[in-house]
């Protein structure tokens, strides 16, 4: 799920501004789930990723020191940007 929402995010840059409007509802519906689920899902690799020791590759992506656990907008939105620059 996370990967799909990064990847529409990607195409659509757009679809971060109404994220529990337009994306969860999206990613539920293309993954027979619940807008809710698919928050929760998402809130939970966040936070696997955030309890890792060294967050140097979640900063690397970010482009900046974190300095505290990102939002799920900000999460999803750090990753698309990352991938584009690397295009």
């Amino acid at each position: 799920q996370a990967i799909y929402m990064v990847e529409r995010i990607r195409e659509n840059e757009t679809c971060i501004q109404s994220i529990t409007k337009c994306l969860y509802p999206e990613t539920a519906k293309r993954f027979g789930t619940s807008a809710p689920s698919v928050e929760s899902n998402l809130r939970t690799v966040i936070r696997a990723c955030w309890k890792q020791v060294d967050h140097n590759l979640l900063e690397h992506i970010a482009g900046s020191a974190l300095e505290q656990l990102p939002t799920n907008k900000d999460f999803i939105d750090m990753l698309a940007g990352f991938l584009r620059r690397l295009q």
